[in-house]
């Protein structure tokens, strides 16, 4: 019985589709929805070329992942099929369970507020403003966050202004749901691709006919 051919090229890109969807599902912004339906969408038309030119057990593999991904693509873009499909219900209980996780702080260092040769401190989570932590020496810190409209205070204004410590509640649920359809979309591709690629690979076999092309 054939069975899923297994490479390090292929451990390599389950361990970058790991690494990518972890990071747009944590951002979950509108920017990561777009670069990964972009290139999901790519790579099955990619792919629906690939399943006309090639042949033998490549043509089936191509075949497989066009079919597969596309058709769960077309279905979570479609509201009425969307809404009733199981995996946008397991996106939501994970989307609720994210926003309920507690979220972490954020700190930021930089020298001098004022001027007495000690790193500062500024300190940013989601429910709580951003606080101003002077250095007062002895690992004490005296909070100074109200003269933050000071000039000697410009620092923290360039901080925020470029939102190196805004505190992020992890993105819209609408996006985290986009982005976990178009995931599952490429996940299903290569299921379908592998699947196809066994179901030839049996019907070749029984027939004697197998022509595995290199």
């Amino acid at each position: 019985m054939p069975g899923f051919r297994f490479s390090i090229a292929s451990l390599l890109g389950a361990v970058f589709f790991v690494a990518i969807a972890i990071a747009g599902l944590r951002a979950a912004s509108d920017l990561w929805d777009s670069i990964l339906f972009t290139t999901t969408l790519a790579l099955l038309l990619i792919s629906t070329l690939l399943a006309v030119h090639r042949q033998d057990r490549r043509r089936a593999f191509w075949v497989g992942f066009a079919l597969f991904g596309s058709a769960y693509l077309v279905a979570s873009l479609v509201t009425p099929v969307e809404s009733r499909l199981l995996t946008t219900k397991a996106l939501a209980s994970l989307d609720a369970a994210r926003q309920n996780a507690p979220k972490g702080s954020r700190l930021g260092y930089f020298e001098y507020y004022d001027g007495d040769g000690l790193p500062d401190v500024i300190v940013s989570t989601v429910s709580e403003p951003v606080a101003l932590l002077r250095n007062v020496g002895n690992s004490k810190f005296q909070d100074v966050t109200a003269l933050a409209a000071t000039p000697q205070s410009a620092t923290l204004r360039q901080f925020l202004a470029l939102g190196l410590l805004k505190a992020s509640s992890g993105g819209t649920s609408e996006s985290f749901v986009r982005i976990g359809h178009t995931l599952t979309a490429l996940m299903m591709a290569f299921v379908g691709a592998h699947l196809s690629r066994f179901i030839y690979a049996m019907q070749c076999r029984e027939h004697n006919e197998c022509k595995d092309s290199t």
